[in-house]
């Protein structure tokens, strides 16, 4: 592990287990200023240890560090039809986000079917008010599956829904898959 297991919450290792198994986080996001925290930007690296001798006590070993997480952008290109755009209750959610990453970078359970949060991102919606109306780009970092091989075509399916308040206090709900 590359980044500090302290500031992580990630899980402890235990060696009778196989690491594609082995819980390395789960991702619990917290609300701050009405938006669905990001997922922990970690690090990991797997190194072959040496064997280290009296006579060999300096070696060099060459690895390759891995993210673990995954940007999303959401962007809403256009808004029309009576929006009050000053509204609190203006909101984009992502949802079927996964939640488990094991110590091998793969998902949890597994890569088809992972772990998901059991409520989705959200996060305010603010607008660029000009000819078009458009959101700021809505970003979130998520836990995401390490591709293992370059024919591999993990994918998971997340939903985004938008709900906008109307200016006459009724609300738009779109929603997306």
């Amino acid at each position: 592990m590359v980044s500090d297991p302290l500031a992580y919450n990630i899980a402890q290792g235990n060696t009778s287990v196989v690491a594609d198994d082995l819980l390395l986080y789960e991702y619990k996001p917290k609300v701050v200023d009405g938006r669905s925290e990001n997922a922990f930007e970690l690090f990991t690296s797997f190194v072959d240890v040496p064997e280290i001798s009296d006579q060999n006590r300096e070696l060099n070993v060459n690895t390759n560090i891995e993210r673990n997480v995954a940007k999303v952008n959401l962007i809403i290109k256009d808004v029309s039809g009576g929006i009050n755009f000053q509204s609190l209750q203006n909101k984009i959610y992502l949802h079927n986000v996964p939640s488990k990453i094991s110590y091998t970078g793969l998902f949890l359970p597994s890569v088809a079917s992972p772990d998901t949060l059991t409520s989705p991102l959200f996060s305010k919606l603010s607008f660029n008010l000009g000819s078009d109306v458009t959101a700021e780009t809505v970003t979130f970092i998520i836990p995401a599956n390490k591709d293992i091989a370059s024919t591999s075509s993990s994918l998971h399916k997340m939903n985004i829904s938008v709900v906008l308040e109307r200016t006459d206090g009724s609300f738009l709900k779109q929603h997306a898959k």
